[in-house]
């Protein structure tokens, strides 16, 4: 199984199309969040590491490693393509406009969701009996529920972003 958890929201295309791959082979995918796989990156070597951390040289490794930096324009947010790699895109994976040079693939053809809502929220979560069937609450006091009931899970279980199932 793969787990996607906390906040994943930027992938290079090597890693997608790893987990892709995965997928088509039989891997399980799990996604425990919302607002993953939305920001395409890429990865370039530096040798002028930059870190918010002091003891990054305290850590373990060698002069011989490669350091990374992820790269992001967050193209989809301008009016052109500003990233001087021409053949490369970094901006959403969904961006469809003709400033992508890459093919459009949004975030749903993995997830089987879409990420919609950006905004600080403290709403308690209802779920309603008709969801107590539903494979994710095997085991649980929600699969357990009456007919006609909703269960009210605490507030502050669902985060800031979130995605839909839209289709």
């Amino acid at each position: 199984v793969f787990v996607s958890s906390g906040h994943d929201e930027y992938w290079s295309g090597e890693q997608r199309r790893v987990v892709e791959e995965g997928r088509d082979r039989g891997l399980h995918l799990m996604f425990l969040s919302g607002n993953e796989m939305f920001w395409k990156i890429r990865w370039e070597k530096t040798s002028n590491f930059v870190t918010n951390y002091n003891d990054y040289n305290s850590c373990s490794h060698n002069d011989e490693e490669e350091k990374r930096l992820m790269v992001c324009y967050k193209e989809s947010q301008e009016k052109q393509k500003i990233d001087p790699e021409e053949n490369m895109w970094t901006g959403t994976f969904r961006d469809s406009r003709e400033i992508n040079p890459e093919k459009t693939t949004p975030e749903n053809s993995v997830t089987g969701t879409v990420f919609t809502v950006n905004a600080w929220r403290d709403d308690p979560l209802l779920v309603p009996s008709e969801f107590r069937a539903l494979r994710f609450w095997r085991n649980t006091s929600i699969s357990e529920m009456a007919e006609g009931d909703i269960k009210i899970l605490k507030q502050g279980l669902l985060g800031h972003e979130w995605d839909e199932d839209i289709d």
